[in-house]
């Protein structure tokens, strides 16, 4: 019987191992790049999410691997200070929309690149997927792309608005990222 127990219990449990991922290349591109520029690494990774948010922790991982400086990151205790002075003033890069205003107050703040991890984008219950806001950081004028590895994107935030840009088309939006959840509707009589 106790075979039996023991049995069916193992049948019913999955473990999970997560494998951190190692060092993407996308990272070393803002290394390699501010080496070359003579300034601190400082960037601003994507999804914005609010700081007490468990899923920006991936972001601080892999820019310690680096040793890159993020504005946003992971606290269990969100002080109004990063709301007030990183999240809402940058909300909107999100959706991909950067103003110029915005780019001029990043490089103010020393921060010269944008990390865009499209799985995280696609997880994070933002309502819609990564692929129109990386269509719009590809297209920006003030925004260049350094390199790619597998979902993460890195970009460089130009001085000046680059007019030589070809603009770049991906996937139409079709559906929806964030899953539909019917618990709280009416119930069909």
């Amino acid at each position: 019987l106790v075979f039996i127990l023991v049995l069916e219990g193992w049948n019913q449990m999955r473990p999970a191992l997560m494998r951190l991922p190692a060092k993407p290349p996308a990272y070393q591109a803002v290394i390699s790049d501010s080496v070359q520029q003579a300034e601190k690494p400082h960037a601003l990774a994507l999804p914005l999410l609010r700081g007490d948010d468990l899923r920006a922790v991936m972001h601080r991982y892999l820019a310690s691997l680096r040793q890159i400086r993020l504005v946003n990151g992971y606290s269990p205790i969100l002080p109004n200070r990063y709301l007030e002075e990183c999240f809402r003033p940058f909300e909107l890069l999100n959706t991909g929309t950067l103003s110029t205003a915005q780019a001029d107050d990043l490089l103010r703040r020393g921060i010269g690149y944008l990390l865009f991890h499209e799985d995280l984008f696609n997880s994070s219950g933002l309502g819609f997927p990564g692929a129109p806001v990386l269509e719009n950081l590809l297209n920006h004028p003030r925004l260049t792309c350094l390199a790619s590895s597998q979902s993460v994107w890195t970009f460089k935030i130009l001085q000046t608005q680059s007019f030589s840009k070809t603009p770049v088309s991906l996937a139409p939006l079709v559906f929806p990222a964030a899953p539909l959840e019917c618990e709280d509707a009416p119930l069909l009589e």
